[in-house]
């Protein structure tokens, strides 16, 4: 089958772009053809001249990226070029999406994952939902994994009418977490299935092969750092862990760090190096899951605290999430049973494939 996959645009987001790759993976290894969809927020045609330039200068930029503002961005840039180089040209107009769409013929539509369903996330919810296809009956559309954030739903009133009626439109829903399907059943008026996010689909293995991870890149005693967020509660708790477990501290996005290479490719290859991982990010956590790495978690609230809640919970690993850094330390050195939670994995992915299957077909 022709399939499009519509998620959120792949800005400097390692969980994004991987999320992404993982859905296109999967798909393509099961014969489908695959086009990722850039749908990026309307702007004027001043804005979107400048953003055509500062993309097509990436090239140059990667030369200079450490002497420049855009280093982080810059450096994402490799792999997406190399490993989604099925995504489109950004999409800034609805119209432009329509037209899209009806030249290329797409057998069906994925909307997902990610927070793609999240009101202040997303670029247009009625997108999301499929608005522009809402008069194609042709096309199958489907929602995989498609996630809404939060646990209750603050679409305004008018959205929220156009998206109870674009999702009856769907062949089939399937959502992230626990609560969406909740949202979906009381405030979208339809049903849904709660599957793994995209990234669960892909072993570790998968990940060292497409960031060119070599059994050289072993475990190396440092304690990885993924914050999203800094606070000195955080700085202070890693360094405290770091003298306890006698480990080098790994703070990726510092910018105080001596490490410059913020690669998707160095991204993974942190996990598959780290002894120890203290993160406040969704995708942090499932990395941490898929290479068996001692974990904990500061609950980030701001960005969606029940993400943290649905995913720790199915694996019974709710203790990782901490408010405060007392209990960091001992949560790390407690054994993680790694054989249960591939266990779990494996059930989650045989339930994804099976979605998939039967919605693909």
């Amino acid at each position: 089958m022709k399939i499009a996959i519509f998620s959120l645009p792949q800005n400097w987001n390692y969980g994004g772009i991987l999320q992404s790759f993982a859905l296109k993976s999967v798909l393509q290894s099961r014969g489908h053809r695959v086009t990722i969809i850039c749908r990026r927020a309307s702007q004027s045609p001043l804005k979107r001249v400048i953003a055509w330039l500062k993309w097509h200068s990436l090239p140059w930029l990667w030369k200079i990226s450490q002497k420049t503002a855009w280093s982080k961005l810059v450096a994402v840039e490799k792999f997406k070029q190399r490993c989604l180089s099925e995504s489109t040209s950004p999409f800034f107009r609805e119209n432009s999406l329509k037209h899209f769409f009806r030249r290329q013929k797409f057998d069906a539509v994925i909307v997902g994952s990610d927070q793609i369903w999240r009101f202040h996330a997303a670029p247009s919810i009625p997108n999301a939902f499929l608005n522009f296809l809402a008069d194609d009956h042709d096309i199958r559309k489907i929602a995989y994994a498609a996630s809404f954030g939060v646990d209750h739903l603050d679409y305004p009133a008018k959205v929220l009418e156009e998206c109870r009626f674009l999702a009856t439109l769907f062949s089939a829903i399937s959502v992230r977490e626990k609560s969406g399907v909740q949202i979906c059943r009381r405030d979208i008026g339809c049903d849904a299935i709660q599957l793994a996010d995209p990234t669960m689909l892909l072993s570790a293995q998968d990940y060292d092969a497409a960031c060119g991870v070599t059994k050289q890149d072993g475990n190396d005693p440092k304690l990885f750092c993924y914050f999203l967020d800094s606070s000195p509660e955080k700085t202070s708790t890693m360094q405290i862990v770091a003298d306890a477990m006698k480990l080098t501290i790994h703070n990726f996005l510092s910018p105080a760090h001596s490490q410059k290479d913020y690669s998707v490719e160095n991204w993974i290859r942190s996990f598959r190096k780290a002894s120890a991982v203290m993160t406040d990010s969704f995708h942090g956590t499932v990395f941490s899951l898929i290479y068996h790495r001692p974990f904990v978690v500061f609950c980030n609230s701001e960005r969606g605290a029940e993400r943290f809640f649905t995913l720790l919970s199915d694996f019974g690993l709710t203790d990782r999430l901490i408010d405060t850094p007392d209990n960091a330390l001992g949560k790390l050195q407690q054994e993680i049973d790694w054989a249960h939670i591939d266990e779990i994995i494996q059930q989650k992915q045989t339930q994804a494939f099976r979605f998939l299957q039967e919605n693909l077909r």
